[in-house]
């Protein structure tokens, strides 16, 4: 697979000819469903010769393709030109040309067909799966000639799927269409197919008209105008911005309940985690894409606290792992058939230790970014609920630490971000047991209390702010004393079951840097160790050390490189002042994204060392784009120039990073306090200064904080 559109929640995944089939895992999905599972474009039963495709945009694609040599037609003598709009319907038009002097006659068919199987199941096959035994019974009927309707009618909820054609195909024979053509010289024919999918009672979407998508257009221009602007002679940098500021544009979805279609949003946006397998809303994704992109996008965010904020928990249950105050894991929508069952009991879906933190901390940088006191007010019970979960039902058995346990045999295993099934282990390779509390995710506590605090004193709730200060200071030695490894100095990647230190070197301890939640000659041991051999692959750093029993460069957590990861590791570095530390990474994970195609940094890829190779290694089922990779540009551009907004002090900090390479960077139309800021650098001598143009009135520049 190599195409993908996407519209909102609506996507569809093919090849480079515009075809898909079950068994490649591709499909136009609609509110997770798969409603279109085949589509084959042949001539005279033969596959075209595929020239070029194109993708102008996220949900459009073009694909030219020729023909093969046919009975009475030579090679190459067909032109054919296969575009596709993408809106909650898919409009596909074919147009043929005859190139040659002579008639020509074949039969080109469309073949087509439906599984209705939920993408749970999509997705478990193709990393690897078995398929999920779905075996649906789809009606076949046929309207007027023109329109196919398959249809599903299991479980009290319709699916449908509508394909109407242009003109009546001159064969209907199973789920293929046959039109018999017969083009003179030069001659040309068009066929028009829209594709409708609809689910139970939900109206039938309409399909993306040519001034639909004339308005779509005009909202990604006017997007792409609101955006900072980025330009740089840095080799990487500048593609890989203007790469990410259009996935991140793409990726938004309507910030409704969940980002459904139910039409409560208010006109904003939220986040969705990435395409194809996670076009929706996720708890830690979505708010980590959301701090990453503060400065970029600061109302994404917002809306993305508000849609999170109306999923919180009210109540415990252990099947969907709910509890009063929780932010939740995963939302999905549609009817779970019995196989999605297995892999995901219920939607929304809680069972997640950091996204409640998160939450708070992201709801902090959106305020200080944007001095938005006014949405803390109105979020504040979210606020409270939230805190008090970390309490009440995050810390497990009252030692002050949040700990995660599955309630459910079906739900995840590993609740913190790297949430594969083997990626908790020891030093030696054993798997750690539950309850199981991991070290960034009390770094991640100790950030969100004490920037709730710091809300809560300007809310004027002094009682709380105290409370929740004397809490962070606990944490913060709970964490030396109970983390710090003395034989490794590093922090243990979590505690276990009986409370051992889980002694493998991996990632984890970074995001401590970020969180600011170790004093500065920890701080510089964890640099010192992150970007040692063990865990630095040359292009970023691992998941999991070299030399730890786990280690593995091509699996998902044990010794891969996530560019998210490494990016809050930078902004922890630069947070601490470790500027040489951080160049090094900074110029290590841009080196490693320029080897991608348009420098999109995808999900992850392996951690095979750059002293061996040349290049990254890709790996084989990373999601492109990803909201927290494409994310992690904006973060590392961020860090790089040492930027910091702060609204309510109404004070912009800037301390850029020489990075290899480059002799200027210019961020344009960065908010700052209802109006837009530049920031230039020039980098000489191995050392970088920062002219900032447009602060508001009452503004000044500041040098930047460095943490203790």
């Amino acid at each position: 697979m190599a195409v993908t559109l996407h519209e909102g929640t609506t996507f569809l995944v093919c090849d480079d000819r515009g075809d898909f089939a079950p068994e490649a895992d591709g499909g136009l999905f609609h509110l997770d469903t798969r409603f279109l599972s085949r589509h084959e474009l042949r001539l005279d039963g033969q596959v075209p010769v595929l020239l070029q495709p194109s993708t102008p945009h996220a949900g459009e694609a073009w694909h030219f393709l020729t023909n093969p040599p046919l009975d009475g037609v030579r090679r190459s003598t067909l032109g054919i030109a296969v575009h596709r709009e993408l809106g909650d319907a898919l409009l596909e038009t074919i147009a043929v040309e005859n190139f040659s002097g002579e008639a020509a006659r074949f039969t080109l068919s469309v073949g087509f067909d439906t599984d209705f199987e939920y993408i749970l199941t999509v997705k478990k096959r193709a990393a690897g799966g078995e398929g999920s035994g779905w075996a649906p019974r789809v009606r076949t009927a046929v309207h007027g000639g023109r329109e196919v309707v398959l249809e599903l009618d299991e479980g009290g909820s319709p699916h449908r799927t509508a394909l109407t054609f242009s003109e009546a195909p001159d064969e209907l024979r199973g789920r293929e269409a046959r039109f018999r053509l017969a083009l003179g010289p030069r001659g040309r024919w068009r066929l028009a197919v829209e594709v409708a999918p609809s689910l139970g009672d939900r109206p039938r979407p309409s399909r993306p008209s040519a001034a639909q998508a004339d308005a779509a257009r005009e909202r990604r221009r006017a997007l792409g105008r609101q955006m900072p602007r980025l330009e740089s002679d840095h080799p990487v940098l500048a593609r890989a911005f203007d790469q990410a500021s259009r996935d991140l544009a793409a990726l938004r979805i309507k910030a409704e309940r969940g980002g459904g279609d139910d039409g409560a949003g208010g006109g904003e946006y939220a986040i969705a985690a990435g395409i194809p397998w996670y076009m929706d809303l996720f708890g830690r994704d979505s708010l980590i894409a959301s701090y990453e992109t503060m400065l970029h996008d600061p109302a994404l965010a917002r809306g993305t606290l508000r849609a999170l904020a109306r999923l919180q928990g009210t109540k415990v249950d252990r099947v969907s792992e709910e509890a009063p105050g929780k932010i939740l894991h995963e939302y999905r929508r549609g009817p779970l058939t019995p196989a999605a069952r297995e892999l995901i009991p219920t939607y929304p879906y809680y069972g997640t230790i950091d996204a409640t933190p998160l939450y708070l901390v992201t709801l902090s940088e959106y305020v200080r970014a944007t001095g938005d006191l006014a949405f803390a007010r109105s979020a504040w019970d979210h606020v409270r609920a939230a805190v008090e979960w970390m309490r009440r039902y995050g810390d497990r058995d009252g030692d002050g630490l949040l700990e995660y346990q599955r309630d459910s045999e079906v739900g995840l295993v590993n609740q913190g971000w790297k949430d594969s099934t083997d990626s908790v282990r020891f030093r030696d390779g054993r798997i750690a047991d539950a309850p199981i509390a991991l070290v960034e995710v009390q770094g991640y506590a100790y950030d969100a209390r004490r920037r709730t605090a710091e809300l809560a004193r300007r809310l004027g709730a002094a009682d709380e702010a105290e409370r929740l200060e004397e809490e962070a200071a606990a944490l913060r030695r709970r964490l030396r004393e109970r983390y710090w490894l003395p034989d490794r100095a590093f922090y243990a990647e979590a505690l276990d079951g009986r409370k051992r230190p889980v002694d493998a070197l991996t990632s984890n301890p970074g995001h401590l840097l970020w969180a600011g939640a170790v004093d500065a000659d920890h701080a510089r041991a964890i640099a010192r160790v992150l970007l040692g051999e063990e865990l630095f692959s040359g292009f970023g750093v691992r998941t999991m050390g070299a030399r730890e029993g786990g280690y593995n460069p091509v699996s998902y957590h044990g010794g891969s490189v996530w560019p998210h990861d490494n990016a809050l590791i930078l902004a922890g570095l630069v947070r601490y002042g470790l500027r040489d530390e951080a160049t090094r990474l900074a110029d290590a994970l841009l080196g490693a994204l320029g080897a991608f195609p348009d420098a999109e940094p995808p999900e992850l890829f392996c951690g095979y060392p750059a002293r061996e190779y040349a290049t990254p290694v890709r790996y084989p089922t990373a999601c492109r784009p990803q909201a927290w990779a494409s994310g992690a540009v904006a973060l590392v551009t961020r860090a790089a120039l040492g930027l910091e907004v702060d609204a309510l002090e109404r004070e912009v900090a800037v301390a850029p990073l020489p990075l290899a390479g480059m002799s200027r960077l210019a961020l344009r139309g960065i908010p700052a306090g209802g109006g837009r800021i530049d920031v230039a650098v020039r980098v000489r001598g191995g050392g970088a200064e920062a002219e900032v143009t447009g602060l508001p009135e009452g503004w000044r520049r500041v040098e930047p904080r460095v943490e203790r």
